[in-house]
């Protein structure tokens, strides 16, 4: 509890008013969809994953800026076990062109409070079992915005993430490319 209590306040912190100075636009709030590719072991457990992210940036130089999105995905169900996640994400975000739209990349790290649950069946007889675990994530990738009117930008990305842990009780290494399409809105 103590670090996830210290990840919230690192979190607010980076993203006070008073780093923020220049760009096409100070700060941003946004939403995506989010389609999710299970990788490694975890694509022989997991199916492919739906969910959404809500998003804030705020820029703080010509090109850089802070990056901070707390999301829920859910994968399918594969070999009887279901997964689903409840993300925090912060870190940088360097556009490319200084003071445009336009490519970018971001490093993020953060937290998946990620939880399973196993159905199975034994002697005409179903039962299930579930469990929860939080998790150190890291992820990278690259994306482009589109300004489609004024202060509204199409946000396209790709992502690859990594969840540090194993899996409670398993040798399970989670891992997943995210596609994520999303609209964010310039706030000033």
């Amino acid at each position: 509890m103590k670090s996830i209590l210290l990840f919230l306040t690192i979190i607010l912190f980076y993203n006070s008013p008073l780093f923020s100075q220049w760009g096409n636009y100070e700060s941003a709030l946004g939403a995506s969809a989010v389609l999710s590719i299970p990788t490694g072991d975890f694509s022989d457990y997991a199916g492919t994953g739906y969910g959404i992210k809500a998003k804030y940036i705020w820029m703080f130089s010509e090109n850089v800026g802070w990056q901070s999105e707390a999301g829920y995905i859910t994968w399918s169900e594969k070999n009887h076990i279901s997964f689903n996640s409840f993300l925090l994400n912060t870190g940088l975000k360097v556009n490319f062109i200084p003071d445009e739209v336009g490519p970018y990349f971001f490093a993020t790290f953060g937290m998946h409070f990620l939880s399973y649950e196993v159905n199975y069946s034994f002697m005409e007889s179903s039962y299930s079992s579930s469990a929860s675990d939080e998790n150190f994530n890291i992820s990278s990738g690259f994306g482009y915005e589109f300004e489609i009117d004024d202060n509204i930008y199409l946000d396209l990305n790709v992502n690859y993430n990594y969840i540090t842990k194993n899996l409670e009780n398993s040798d399970i290494k989670t891992s997943y490319f995210g596609i994520n399409a999303g609209v964010n809105f310039g706030l000033f």
